[in-house]
């Protein structure tokens, strides 16, 4: 099963002729409940909800982000209720998160206050959120000293900007029956104040859980949230982990979705 909905779903579709799919929003995202109470502990409670009362066996759980920790604390309380495990591009690890998603949360709040009415427009608005890569500072003397002084390098200023990203966080939007303007179904300040959980991870002593069934790390390359520096605790919770490496940012089944298939159907078929 996948953790994600139906965005993390049609990444997974591929699935469907060898497995059964079941794609579970978790808490605050997508259609599911909102509730102010969000970390790991209540996430994995949900999901453990989920394959009980949908008498699931033998699960295979992919989760990317928030996602992949979820996966992993169901994985390492209740590893029964699990045969496979894939976490994309995160650790079992206590690490802050990365300040793009801060920007972009306060960015989803910009285009709420904005009363949007296209996606267009909410497009535009969130693109002021990205990261700013500023130009290269160069060093060089005055002539005919040996003071320095700053110049900047030709290229213009540069903003980071990933389409596949906004257009993923967009699909949250939706318009009310009752209203021209377009709201996100995500309640953004339930998720704004649980960002610091959303860092931490459940479990901290690999000596007391353990997962021991396959398990297959995917992560981008570009993307610092599975360093190598994690590896080792990482094989200590998961002795019989793989990992695989993709190029591509944190988002990384939405920027690489072919690459994202062939690792996971090659991890899969090897479990055949």
């Amino acid at each position: 099963m996948s953790l994600g909905g139906r965005r993390l779903s049609s990444y997974t579709a591929f699935l469907a002729p060898r497995e059964t799919i079941g794609a579970s929003d978790l808490r605050n995202h997508g259609d599911s409940p909102h509730d102010p109470q969000h970390d790991y502990t209540v996430l994995a409670e949900d999901v453990e909800g989920f394959i009980d009362q949908h008498n699931l066996k033998d699960s295979t759980l992919i989760g990317h982000s928030m996602g992949a920790k979820t996966a992993m604390a169901v994985a390492l309380r209740s590893p029964d209720r699990v045969a496979n495990l894939i976490p994309v591009d995160n650790a079992p690890i206590d690490a802050t998160l990365k300040s793009d998603f801060g920007r972009y949360i306060q960015g989803m709040r910009k285009i709420e206050d904005a009363s949007v009415t296209s996606q267009r427009e909410a497009d535009t608005i969130l693109k002021e959120f990205e990261e700013v890569r500023l130009p290269k500072i160069h060093h060089r003397p005055f002539p005919g000293t040996k003071r320095l002084t700053k110049m900047r390098g030709f290229a213009n200023t540069q903003r980071f900007q990933s389409l596949p990203i906004r257009q993923f966080l967009l699909t949250n939007l939706f318009k009310p029956a009752s209203s021209p303007q377009q709201r996100f179904r995500i309640p953004i300040k339930y998720l704004a104040t649980a960002l610091d959980n959303m860092g931490d991870f459940p479990f901290k002593d690999p000596d007391t859980a353990r997962f021991e069934k396959p398990t297959l790390f995917v992560r981008g390359t570009k993307s610092h949230y599975v360093a190598d520096e994690a590896l080792p605790v990482i094989g200590r919770f998961f002795p019989r982990f793989d990992i695989r490496d993709i190029e591509a940012g944190h988002w990384v089944i939405s920027e690489k979705p072919e690459d994202f298939r062939k690792v996971v159907v090659e991890f899969l078929q090897d479990k055949d």
